[in-house]
């Protein structure tokens, strides 16, 4: 069972992939709160932990698999480099 509506879950399996093509690596925390700022802003009822702000392991397993979507770890970023 989804918490959004197809549209909206499209939308941010579309922004997810954005994101991972311009190398923005994302945690399974990063999509579960996106995922609840988008219920939240919608005025969707949902089940999310409220506390924390985040989609269950449960259900971002499900999400993974619905969107056929593999993520990878995000690694540390270099900021800058100095050239001499």
């Amino acid at each position: 069972m989804t918490v959004l509506p197809a549209e909206l879950e499209n939308e941010l399996v579309s922004h997810i992939n954005q994101l991972e093509g311009m190398l923005f690596g994302l945690t399974r925390n990063d999509i579960g709160c996106l995922a609840y700022q988008i219920a939240e802003i919608n005025g969707l009822s949902h089940r999310f932990n409220k506390t924390e702000g985040i989609l269950g392991k449960d259900r971002f397993r499900d999400f993974k698999k619905r969107h056929n979507l593999s993520l990878q770890q995000p690694e540390a970023k270099l900021l800058f480099t100095r050239v001499r």
